[in-house]
């Protein structure tokens, strides 16, 4: 008999009808039998997960839901064909016909959108992801050495009972059907999670793979200049910020550690340290860092390498994989201000933004220097436009 073939990282197969936030939360309603007050808002716990009435809800009003009178009408009327079916099968062709241009689009449009943005205000990925990784099941820490196979989400559900504990309390309990309902809508939004896990995963392993490759390549080089070294030292904080994620994984911990040793012994060595990470080095690269950089080169890199290095040894705080959302550069509220307004919005003086020498490592001024100030000042000079975190 043929070995059962384990799940890839490419396979979405855990799904039930093709779970989505929507239906996920829909159907709990169909299966509590809740459609007077549709779960799980109806539990006191779980207000505090996500504190506003879903605008589909009998109950949702402007005040409690965020949404217009308009709005709320068009998602009651959605949400009413949609229990209307007394069938999964047929909720699924009405929620699909809907999509196709039926007359209560725009329904479905405002509940969706209303729970797309109370996931990430909730942040409810980022709370599974906690439960998962308390119960010791969050992907990353089980996918395979080559980032190419992950169990079944089965392997999450350990951690159900603790979520319904925190999120809906003893009230779920109380029937075994209430109980029910409350698992099977928690395991769906585990199969959520580990679906998104497994994108990411997969964009992951492809990205690694590439970085591993070129930092062998730049380790081949007999003599290495400068821009050699600075190229090499920013695949390798690449690779560990891309492996940061796994450090926990038996297989690939060891990956993680052997990137941050070889930043270790890089810096070292720039500074005429003898240590065992540093002897682990290509000769011609040691060679190189004690000989080619600059003194300046050479104080900013060591910089830059501890940076990298203290970051990684810090305590991991997951970067979790996020709702896809446009990118908006810089802080809102100030986006339609331009640098005078904004000097005065803050009371600063003129010319205070930094002045950087953005082509070489060699010879940065001090924005506050009289070079800095000359070259700000400078008619000709380019427009310097702060961005977000300059501020």
């Amino acid at each position: 008999m043929a070995p059962k073939r384990r799940a890839t990282v490419g396979q979405t197969q855990e799904r039930r009808g093709g779970v989505t936030w929507l239906s996920a939360f829909l159907e709990f309603v169909v299966d509590s039998e809740t459609f007077d007050n549709p779960a799980p808002f109806c539990f006191p716990e779980f207000v505090h997960v996500i504190a506003q009435t879903p605008p589909w809800s009998p109950a949702a009003t402007c005040e409690n839901s965020g949404c217009t009178a308009e709005e709320i009408k068009e998602a009651q009327a959605y949400a009413q064909g949609y229990y209307a079916n007394a069938t999964l099968a047929g909720r699924v062709a009405y929620d699909k016909a809907v999509v196709k241009g039926n007359n209560k689009t725009s329904g479905r449009v405002v509940a969706h959108k209303w729970l797309v943005q109370h996931v990430a205000t909730a942040k409810l990925n980022s709370r599974l992801d906690r439960f998962l990784e308390d119960a010791g099941v969050l992907p990353p820490t089980l996918v395979s050495p080559q980032l190419d196979q992950l169990p079944g989400c089965d392997r999450g559900w350990v951690a159900t009972s603790t979520i319904i504990d925190e999120w809906f309390g003893e009230e779920a309990r109380e029937t075994f059907s209430l109980e029910s309902a409350a698992e099977k809508f928690i395991q769906d939004l585990i199969k959520m999670a580990w679906n998104r896990w497994r994108r990411n995963i997969q964009r992951d392993q492809t990205r690694i793979q590439k970085l591993e490759k070129d930092h062998e390549a730049s380790l081949e080089s007999p003599s290495p200049t400068s821009e050699d070294i600075a190229a090499h030292v920013k695949i390798l904080d690449a690779l560990v910020k891309r492996l940061t994620p796994y450090r926990d994984n038996r297989w690939l911990a060891s990956r993680f550690e052997d990137k941050v040793d070889t930043l270790k012994g890089i810096r070292d060595t720039m500074q005429n340290e003898v240590t065992p990470e540093g002897m682990k080095l290509p000769k011609a690269l040691c060679d190189a860092l004690r000989t080619v950089p600059t003194p300046e080169q050479a104080h900013l890199m060591v910089l830059q390498i501890s940076e990298i290095i203290d970051a990684a040894d810090s305590d991991f705080e997951l970067t979790l994989p996020a709702l896809e959302v446009e990118w908006k550069e810089g802080t809102e509220q100030f986006a339609n201000l331009d640098i005078p307004a904004m000097q005065k919005l803050f009371a600063l003086p003129n010319n205070t933004f930094p002045f950087f020498n953005m082509k070489s490592v060699e010879g940065p001024e001090d924005p506050w220097s009289p070079a800095g100030q000359e070259a700000l000042n400078d008619p000709s000079a380019p427009d310097l436009r702060p961005f977000w975190h300059q501020w």
